[in-house]
């Protein structure tokens, strides 16, 4: 039989605490517990929130995949789907306050929007953004932005279907992105090529090809900063 929050006395219970002393009274563990809900039959839960937190600093927590979380005793796919919702949620909301005119003016303002989407995807993800004639992000729906998930190359890119995107969207300008989830953000050949390919397709139609970026857990790269585009 698992412990659960109930079973804690009451003056123990996060819930108890945080209505009775807000919020910021309680410990990192304390918040984890009233995520996970439940312990294990050998942990209470924040027991198991404790050691949670010490295989994974709470840094590193929103960054780790299911399987990681789910290698952990007592953290089943019910609990690591919880985990990674709340960090979820939290990117989205650091997202939205830092986009606070919507602009896309620099590679700083580019990467708030790409680095919380693409860096903890277990497979490649290439997105491109729409940008109206005053760099504003036309759709904050990330399921618009994807063209192509697996191996990012020529070979699986349609340079077509980018364009027919772009005009659908009435974008005056876009900025592609895409993640080497097992490598360096350091772009390949491949990469250089292909976004060379892009950029001179897209401005046939005279919408304007700000940036190229990619990302990984750790790091990111523009290949306009890196000179790799003119």
């Amino acid at each position: 039989m698992e412990y659960k929050i109930k079973d804690l006395p009451k003056n123990e219970r996060p819930r108890e605490r945080l209505e009775k002393q807000g919020v910021k009274a309680l410990s990192d563990s304390e918040l984890l517990a009233l995520v996970i809900r439940s312990g294990t039959r050998d942990k209470n839960v924040i027991e198991l929130s404790r050691e949670i937190l010490k295989n994974f600093k709470l840094s590193n927590l929103g960054k780790s995949s299911l399987n990681e979380l789910k290698s952990l005793e007592g953290i089943g796919r019910v609990k690591a789907g919880q985990i990674k919702a709340v960090f979820e949620l939290f990117k989205r909301l650091s997202r939205e306050e830092k986009d606070t005119n919507g602009k896309i003016e620099c590679f700083k303002d580019a990467l708030n929007y790409v680095k919380p989407f693409l860096s903890d995807k277990e497979e490649e993800i290439f997105i491109m953004i729409c940008l109206d004639s005053k760099n504003r992000v036309i759709s904050k729906n990330t399921d618009k932005w994807i063209i192509s998930s697996g191996s990012v190359n020529r070979v699986n890119i349609d340079f077509r279907a980018i364009v027919k995107k772009a005009l659908k969207e009435n974008a005056a300008g876009v900025v592609l992105a895409h993640n080497h989830p097992g490598g360096e953000a350091k772009p390949t050949e491949e990469d250089i090529k292909l976004t060379k390919e892009i950029k001179e397709t897209i401005e046939k139609v005279d919408i304007k090809f700000l940036d190229h970026i990619i990302v990984n857990k750790e790091d990111s790269v523009s290949l306009k900063e890196e000179n790799d585009i003119s």
